[in-house]
C-alpha cells in the first residue's frame, strides 16, 4: 500500500477509488491465485493429495467468487485506510484485515468437496 499511496497522493474520492482497484486487482489477484495453488499443491501430509489438474479446475471454479469477495472486503478496507488512518499505523490495520481474509482463503482453498463437471474431486 505505501507504494500506492507514493502514485497516488491526492485523497479525493476519484483518486482513493483508484488506488483500492489498483491494490485488489495486481495485489488481491495474484496473491490469491498464488495462495489456492500453493495450499492445494501442498503435500499429502498436509492433508491434500490433489493433482495439478485438479488444483488448476478448482482455481478455475473458485477464483471468481474469491475476486469478488475480496473486492466486498478489501475496497471498503482501503477506502477506509487510505483515507483516514495514518500510514505508520496502516500496517496493523492491515494485518488484523489480513488475518480474516487468510481464514476465508484456507476454506476455498481446501474446498474440494463439491462435483466438478461430474466427478468429485475428494
Amino acid at each position: 500500500m505505501k507504494k500506492i499511496d507514493l502514485i497516488w497522493k491526492n485523497k479525493d474520492l476519484v483518486s482513493l477509488i483508484q488506488k483500492s482497484i489498483v491494490e485488489i486487482l495486481s495485489v488481491g489477484v495474484v496473491a490469491n491465485s498464488l495462495s489456492m495453488l500453493v495450499r492445494g499443491l501442498a503435500p499429502a501430509s498436509a492433508g491434500s493429495d490433489h493433482s495439478p489438474a485438479q488444483v488448476l479446475t478448482h482455481m478455475k471454479e473458485e477464483l471468481p467468487k474469491v475476486t469478488l469477495d475480496d473486492f466486498k472486503l478489501w475496497f471498503p478496507y482501503n477506502m477506509a485506510a487510505f483515507t483516514f488512518v495514518p500510514t505508520p499505523i496502516r500496517p496493523l490495520t492491515t494485518m488484523v484485515m489480513e488475518t480474516i481474509w487468510q481464514t476465508y482463503m484456507s476454506l476455498h482453498s481446501n474446498n474440494y468437496e463439491h462435483q466438478t463437471h461430474g466427478q468429485k474431486l475428494a
